[in-house]
This record gives C-alpha cells, sequence and structure tokens, in this order.
C-alpha cells in the first residue's frame, strides 16, 4: 500500500541562532511508504537531499528559511519550515566611521587605492588602508605625522583582527596591546 509521506513534527526547530563560522545541522524525520525522498530548500533554493542537511561553516548568506519536502511516487508530496536560521557574526556591531579606500601609501605620502586610484596630500591623520569589506573581519591603518618642513610620513601601521592588534612602528619597532615585542 502506498501511504503519503509526512514530516513529524520533531523536526520542526523553528528559530535557531547560530554563530559565524561555527556548524548547522538539521534533521527532517519522515514516515511514508514508499520511503520518501527528501528535498531541502533555502528560501526557495535547492540545497540537498536526505534526510540531514548539514552546513559546516555558517555564513550570513545562510541566514533563511530551511523547508523540508518529502515526496514518493510522482504525486504525493509535502512541505514543512524545518527552521528560521538568523547568523550572528561577532562584526554586526563594527561602526564604520570613515571614508576607505587606499591600499598603499609611499613617499610624502601617496596613496594608490585597490581600483587604481592616486592620491597625494600631506596631513596629520590616521588612515584606513584596507579592509574585510565582507565581513569587516580585520581593518589595516596607517597614522600619519608631521615630518620635514611641510610633510608628512607614515609612522605607523596597524593590523586589527577581530579583538587583536600588531601595530608596526617606524624603525621596525612592533607593538601588539602598547606593548613592545621587537
Amino acid at each position: 500500500d502506498i501511504v503519503a509521506p509526512s514530516i513529524l513534527e520533531d523536526s520542526v526547530v523553528g528559530g535557531v541562532e547560530v554563530e559565524e563560522g561555527l556548524q548547522l545541522q538539521l534533521v527532517c524525520l519522515v514516515e511514508g511508504t514508499p520511503e520518501p525522498e527528501i528535498k531541502w530548500y533555502h528560501n526557495g533554493a535547492e540545497v540537498g537531499t536526505g534526510n540531514e542537511l548539514t552546513i559546516d561553516f555558517v555564513f550570513t548568506e545562510h541566514a533563511g528559511e530551511y523547508v523540508c519536502e518529502a515526496t514518493n511516487c510522482k504525486s504525493n508530496s509535502v512541505r514543512k519550515t524545518i527552521a528560521v536560521v538568523t547568523v550572528i557574526s561577532e562584526y554586526d556591531s563594527i561602526v564604520v566611521d570613515a571614508p576607505r579606500s587606499t591600499c598603499s601609501v609611499m613617499g610624502d605620502p601617496h596613496f594608490l587605492t585597490f581600483d587604481g586610484h592616486s592620491y597625494s596630500y600631506s596631513g596629520v591623520c590616521d588612515n584606513l588602508l584596507a579592509m574585510d569589506c565582507q565581513t569587516g573581519g580585520w581593518f589595516v591603518y596607517g597614522r600619519m605625522t608631521p615630518c620635514g618642513e611641510n610633510g608628512s610620513c607614515l609612522e605607523a601601521v596597524t593590523l586589527y583582527i577581530g579583538s587583536e592588534s600588531i601595530e608596526l612602528q617606524r624603525g621596525w619597532l612592533l607593538n601588539r596591546y602598547g606593548n613592545k615585542i621587537v
């Protein structure tokens, strides 16, 4: 006898929060005769088959609705939302408060951007030289200080990765959290 597929309520987990970079595993428990074939959909697009859907490294694009579809025979199928996933990123709270575009600094100073534009100006300030635009996971800043009669020079470059920072100073000094390393 043919028994239409059904998705067991134990499969439904509802709202799920998962940290970016961790694993997401969803299970779809089904019954039916013959044994139903299972397909997984994320925001309407097919993303997998079988009872389990595993995403080893979750990123923000994995947020959304996950639906399990169970089908046996050609006309018997059922769909159910198993989870609505929210991805939490440790970088969600990063506030970018200044224009960012430069990639290299040389001379008095000359900036060359990633898109090939060049700028020359003297100024005493911190400039964002490069950053991870996808997740905000890292930033590279250059500190400009006065030098010569009317110029400015690159005094230090600081790399921020998450909560870590390393500063490279003129004269090959290396600092971590303000403490000299080398």
